[in-house]
């Protein structure tokens, strides 16, 4: 395999790899990830809510930018978040549990 070409790529908990030439590419579960994470609703217009098996530590949400704009530690299972503040569009969520995290697109209408 060309390293030149080769691109690994993580969305959703869902790592992809191969090169830009490639026609098959690998499908993995990211390792320490957090199992059972729900976000909903998705899209939202105002409020999303973040639920998972064990106790969420930190949940941050990152725009496009990667600016940094929601930093909230926690302990709870389940956290409500609203987003009525923010402008519509894209947004990164990053949820941390037990020394796992897990990164998903939100999508603010």
């Amino acid at each position: 395999m060309n390293r030149e070409n080769h691109k690994i790529v993580a969305l959703n908990n869902i790592s992809v790899e191969g090169t830009s030439n490639s026609r098959a590419l690998s499908v993995n579960k990211i390792p320490n990830a957090i199992s059972n994470l729900k976000i909903y609703p998705n899209p939202t217009k105002n409020k999303i809510k973040v639920l998972a098996d064990k106790a969420i530590d930190r949940i941050v949400i990152y725009n496009l930018f990667g600016q940094k704009i929601y930093d909230k530690k926690t302990s709870s299972f389940s956290h409500k978040i609203n987003l009525q503040p923010f402008s519509s569009g894209v947004y990164a969520i990053t949820v941390y549990s037990e020394n796992k995290k897990s990164t998903s697109k939100i999508i603010k209408q």
